[in-house]
């Protein structure tokens, strides 16, 4: 909704009601943001980021409507090599939706990416290294050598 933003940034304790609450239900590991809820709170407050963010996702609304009724246009694979590491417990995406990705990406690397919800990268940062940093060893994009 148009208002959406308005309402949200009315208080900074209701923007840290509604940022807090996608952070912590999305992520399998609850307290992934504690340390830095406030972080997020600082930057959504400056004019234009909350509309900004709803503005993403009324933008992209009517072409993931097509997508999900199948009538979005076919096209060619992409055949970059590509790493996903989609997490185990995303409340958004189950990972049941990965089986389809190999018709995207022709060269595709998959995995599943246990005990991490919709921010792995933050859930368990470790790993989230190592596994990309794995991927581009592989493919020959590692780090230089001095």
């Amino acid at each position: 909704m148009d208002f959406a933003a308005r309402i949200i940034g009315a208080s900074r304790e209701g923007c840290g009601a509604y940022i807090g609450y996608f952070l912590r239900h999305w992520a399998h590991k609850k307290d992934a943001f504690d340390d830095v809820l406030e972080a997020f709170v600082d930057n959504f407050m400056k004019p234009g980021n909350l509309d900004g963010g709803f503005a993403h996702y009324r933008a992209s609304h009517q072409g993931r409507i097509a997508m999900m009724k199948g009538e979005a246009p076919a096209l060619d694979p992409i055949g970059i090599p590509t790493c996903v590491r989609w997490t185990e417990a995303d409340p958004l995406f189950p990972f049941a939706w990965t089986d389809r990705l190999a018709e995207t990406f022709a060269d595709l690397d998959l995995a599943m990416f246990p005990a991490a919800g919709h921010f792995p990268h933050r859930e368990d940062p470790e790993r989230a290294s190592r596994e990309i940093a794995a991927f581009f060893d592989r493919i020959g994009w590692g780090h230089p050598t001095v």
